[in-house]
């Protein structure tokens, strides 16, 4: 892994809102770190550096070290909060990593080789059902991003978890053989599905539907009655 970006880290000697809110004003963004049975510890961080740095895909899955009075605190970002409107990072919370410990992160997914793709080419439609993936892994070892091949997917063929060869010591958090992709779309052989009136009208010697012309030299529906002549007379009444 490379070395880890630095980020130039005050501790905090106060918390709370108003606190806070004078720390943005300087420039910096409060945080806290925790984990490994260790107090919370409040600092604060450039915002400016925080601002390059959480624009990156791989922000959550990238280890980074804190400069604290001469030392180098290596973390891992847990969760970022950002303001409403500026849309500029207002909170950071930081989790402690070592070398002998396993994490939880966050690790994009990318898709290659569409050109590959039958059911693509002919028109079918790549549904993504995942964008990352959530791994136990060692902090030493988090790759960067997780590559989904689409070579030879045909429309309703699917990609999941077990298809892929993961990187080694990443285990994923969730346990079952969830779906990453599909390729959708109606093929030239898909069977149409006929709808329950459609079947009753195919059906042989199929009475029509209420309202519906007769098919020429049909037989008339049972029990239907027949309609009297044009010039037929009504009956003399008596009297």
């Amino acid at each position: 892994m490379s070395e880890a970006f630095a980020f130039e880290t005050l501790k905090r000697e106060t918390t709370g809102t108003g606190s806070a809110r004078e720390l943005r004003r300087q420039g910096r963004v409060p945080a806290v770190v925790y984990g490994e049975g260790k107090e919370p510890l409040h600092v604060s961080l450039p915002i400016k550096e925080v601002t390059l740095k959480s624009n990156k895909k791989n922000f959550k899955s990238t280890v980074f070290e804190l400069n604290l009075d001469g030392k180098k605190i290596k973390v891992i970002p847990k969760d970022i909060t950002f303001h409403p409107v500026t849309d500029k990072p207002e909170h950071i919370d930081l989790q402690y990593v070592s070398d002998k410990t396993a994490v939880k992160a966050f690790v994009p997914v990318i898709y290659i080789n569409h050109v590959k793709s039958p059911g693509l080419k002919k028109g079918g439609v790549l549904n993504i059902v995942s964008r990352e993936i959530e791994f136990y892994v060692n902090p030493s070892n988090i790759p960067e991003q997780i590559e989904v091949d689409l070579s030879g997917m045909e429309i309703g063929n699917a990609k999941h978890i077990n298809d892929l060869k993961l990187p080694q010591g990443a285990k994923p958090v969730n346990k079952t053989n969830f779906t990453l992709a599909t390729v959708v779309g109606k093929g030239s052989d898909e069977p149409t599905v006929a709808t329950p009136d459609a079947a009753a009208a195919a059906a042989p010697g199929a009475a029509p539907a209420a309202g519906a012309p007769a098919a020429p030299g049909a037989a008339p529906a049972a029990g239907a009655a027949k309609a009297p002549a044009a010039d037929a007379k009504a009956p003399a009444a008596k009297k």
